[in-house]
């Protein structure tokens, strides 16, 4: 999915596209505390979001990768990237500690709430983001597995990104 949604990121609107999965993913990890605020098959639940959530990851990721060049210029790139990685490695640190804080004091499902909630404050801060970052017009027409093939002989020709895939 990754690499299909690489090929969309390089030809849409990488600011609709986040803010589209960040809506979607919004709605989706909402359909969970629903179901524990309805008493509902709420195992269920998790389990049919769980994809569809991780797709729309997929699909952000995509879109944030392709938007940082035109965010910060592309002499700026290592910077903002390794700035994006600490940010993103304390949230696998802290995240999961302060949603058990969380859990304990005010319950699986209003936590859920809020995390729900950080999507939709995601979506509306990158509306705010005023740098145009659509991907730039391709006049060729859209060969999806081409280009998939074409971003996996990149990867397979590239010494250190074949590497840093394989581990």
């Amino acid at each position: 999915v990754g690499m299909i949604a690489g090929v969309v990121a390089d030809r849409a609107d990488r600011r609709r596209m986040m803010i589209l999965a960040n809506i979607g993913r919004a709605a989706l990890a909402g359909l969970i505390p629903l179901s524990v605020f309805l008493n509902g098959p709420t195992l269920m639940v998790v389990m049919l979001v769980a994809a569809p959530i991780s797709i729309l990851r997929s699909f952000f990721l995509a879109a944030y990768t392709g938007a940082i060049p035109s965010i910060v210029g592309r002499p700026n790139v290592a910077a903002a990237t390794s700035y994006l990685e600490v940010v993103y490695s304390l949230g696998y640190i802290a995240g999961p500690a302060l949603a058990g804080i969380l859990v304990a004091v005010i319950g699986a499902g209003a936590t859920i709430v809020i995390d729900a909630a950080s999507f939709l404050a995601s979506a509306a801060a990158i509306a705010a983001v005023r740098t145009d970052l659509r991907a730039p017009r391709v006049d060729r027409p859209l060969d999806l597995l081409g280009e998939v093939r074409v971003g996996i002989d990149y990867i397979r020709n590239h010494p250190a990104l074949r590497s840093a895939i394989l581990l």
